[in-house]
C-alpha cells in the first residue's frame, strides 16, 4: 500500500491520551515540539524525547528485573516452606498419630482436661521447676499423735534400703539409691491428726509402717521406702499411734 505524504488536514479533535498518566518531562518535550520556531530546537526537542523514552525504559526494564529477582526469591521460600509442611505431614502419618492421641495427652493422671497440650506441659513444668509442696497430692499416712499442734512434717525417700536418720540430719542408713527429701504437705484433721500428701509418683496403697523413733515412721513398698517424720521427737512419746 503507497503511504501519502500529501494530506493537507490538520490534526482535530480531542486526544485520546491521558494527561495524568504523561510525566511532566515528556509534556515539556511535546510543547517544544508543537511551539519552537526553529527548526534545530524541533530537532533538539526530538532527540531529547528519543533519549528520555530510552531512559524510561532503562528504568522500566530495571524494575521489572528486580520484580522477576524476587519473584524467583519468594517462589523458592514457598518451595521450601511448602516441602516442610509436607515432610512434617508425613512424619505425623508415619508415625500413626491420630486425632485421639492428641486428645489423650491433654488429659492429666487425675483425669484433669487441659484446653490445650501446651497448657498441660506448661503445667507439668512449672510444677517440676518449682519443686513445691503444692506438688503434694496424694496421701501415703495418716497419724494421730499427742503433740496438740500444728506439727511440721519431714518426707525422705529412697530405693532398696532404709535411709534412717534423725529429723534436722542428713539421710543415712543400711544402703540404698536416689535419697532425698521430697516435697509434703500436711492435712491437719485437728490438733492430734494429719495425713502426710507426698506427689504421684510417690504414692503408695498398702505399705508395710515401721515406728523406727518417737515420731519417725517407715513405709515401705516393693523397693520404694518413704522416712516421714512428724514434729518433735522430744514432744513425741509412745502414745503416738498410727
Amino acid at each position: 500500500m503507497t503511504a501519502n505524504y500529501r494530506d493537507p488536514t490538520h490534526i482535530t479533535g480531542e486526544s485520546w491520551i491521558f494527561e495524568d498518566k504523561v510525566s511532566e518531562v515528556h509534556k515539556i518535550l511535546a510543547k517544544w515540539i508543537r511551539e519552537k520556531m526553529y527548526a534545530q530546537d524541533v530537532r533538539e526537542a526530538l532527540a531529547l524525547l528519543v533519549e528520555q523514552t530510552s531512559s524510561d525504559l532503562y528504568d522500566d526494564k530495571q524494575i521489572a528485573l528486580s520484580l522477576e529477582k524476587l519473584a524467583q526469591e519468594l517462589q523458592i521460600k514457598w518451595d521450601r516452606d511448602t516441602q516442610k509442611i509436607i515432610d512434617e505431614w508425613k512424619n505425623t502419618i508415619g508415625g500413626v498419630t491420630v486425632d485421639s492421641e492428641l486428645i489423650n495427652a491433654r488429659i492429666d493422671l487425675h483425669g484433669i482436661v487441659y484446653k490445650t497440650l501446651k497448657e498441660r506441659l506448661d503445667d507439668m513444668q512449672s510444677k517440676i521447676e518449682n519443686l513445691v509442696a503444692e506438688a503434694a497430692t496424694e496421701s501415703v499416712f495418716t497419724i494421730k499423735h499427742n503433740q496438740n499442734e500444728l506439727v511440721p512434717i519431714r518426707v525422705v525417700t529412697g530405693i532398696n534400703g532404709l535411709g534412717v536418720s534423725p529429723l534436722g540430719k542428713e539421710p543415712t542408713g543400711l544402703g540404698g539409691s536416689e535419697i532425698m527429701e521430697i516435697p509434703s504437705k500436711p492435712v491437719y484433721l485437728s490438733r492430734n491428726e494429719l495425713s502426710v500428701l507426698v506427689p504421684l509418683k510417690y504414692k503408695m496403697k498398702d505399705p508395710i509402717v515401721t515406728r523406727t523413733a518417737s515420731n519417725e515412721y517407715l513405709l515401705v513398698e516393693g523397693s520404694r521406702t518413704l522416712i516421714i517424720t512428724i514434729g518433735d521427737e522430744n514432744k513425741a512419746n509412745v502414745e503416738t499411734t498410727i
